[in-house]
C-alpha cells in the first residue's frame, strides 16, 4: 500500500508540473519548434535535448514509439527512463493520445515494484495465465487482462537477468531445459536459477 501511495504522489507531482507546462507553453499540439524542448525541461530531462534532436525525436506525438532500447542508446539511465515513461503517460492523457499497455507502447520492460504486465501471444492474441498456487503449469487465455490478477506478471531483477512472477500464484515462470517444450511455474528462488530467468528481444513483428 505504501508503494502504491508513493507512485500516486509522484504521479500527481509530475502532473502538476505538466499542467504548468501547458499553462506556460500552450497546448502540446500547438505549432512551435520549442514545445518538445519545453517538455523535456519540465520533465527534468534537459541534458538529453541535444541527443533527442540528433536522433530526430523532436515531435512529441511520435514519442510513444520510443522504447527502452532507444532511450538506453541516447544515454538515459534507469531513473531517467522511469521518469520519462511516467511523464509520457500523463502527456498522452492530456492530449487524448490512446494509451496502450506499456509493453506495446514502448517495447521495453522494467523491473519495478508495483508495475505489472500482461504477456500477450502475437500468434494467438491470448494472454499468459499464471493460475493459482495449486497449479504448476501456466495456460493461455483470451480473457481481457485488465484487473485480472491471473493474467498479470511482475518482472523481478535477479543476479542472472529477469524473472517473471505471477501475480495470482506468486510463482515464477520456469523455462526448464532444452528437452521440454512446455514451461512450468515454480516457487523456487529465481535469484541464481537459470531456469527461471528470461531475456527479452526486440523484433520487427
Amino acid at each position: 500500500a505504501s508503494r502504491q501511495l508513493f507512485y500516486k504522489v509522484m504521479a500527481e507531482e509530475f502532473e502538476g508540473k505538466l499542467n504548468a507546462t501547458y499553462t506556460n507553453e500552450g497546448n502540446a499540439n500547438s505549432p512551435g519548434n520549442d514545445i518538445w524542448q519545453a517538455l523535456l525541461k519540465q520533465w527534468e530531462l534537459t541534458e538529453f535535448i541535444d541527443v533527442f534532436k540528433t536522433n530526430g525525436w523532436t515531435t512529441p506525438q511520435d514519442w510513444p514509439k520510443i522504447d527502452q532500447l532507444d532511450l538506453q542508446g541516447m544515454g538515459l539511465k534507469k531513473g531517467h527512463m522511469v521518469r520519462w515513461f511516467r511523464c509520457l503517460k500523463i502527456y498522452q492523457q492530456k492530449n487524448g493520445i490512446p494509451i496502450v499497455s506499456m509493453v506495446k507502447a514502448t517495447d521495453g520492460l522494467f523491473a519495478i515494484d508495483g508495475i505489472v504486465y500482461a504477456i500477450q501471444s502475437v500468434s494467438s492474441g491470448k494472454y499468459l495465465d499464471g493460475r493459482n498456487p495449486n497449479h504448476s503449469n501456466p495456460l493461455i487465455t483470451a480473457r481481457p487482462p485488465k484487473g485480472d490478477k491471473y493474467l498479470n506478471w511482475g518482472i523481478v531483477k535477479t543476479n542472472l537477468g529477469y524473472a517473471l512472477k505471477s501475480v495470482s500464484s506468486g510463482r515464477y515462470l520456469d523455462g526448464r531445459n532444452a528437452e521440454h517444450s512446455n514451461p512450468l511455474i515454480t516457487a523456487r528462488d529465481p535469484t541464481n536459477d537459470k531456469y527461471l530467468n528470461w531475456t527479452f528481444e526486440k523484433t520487427g513483428g
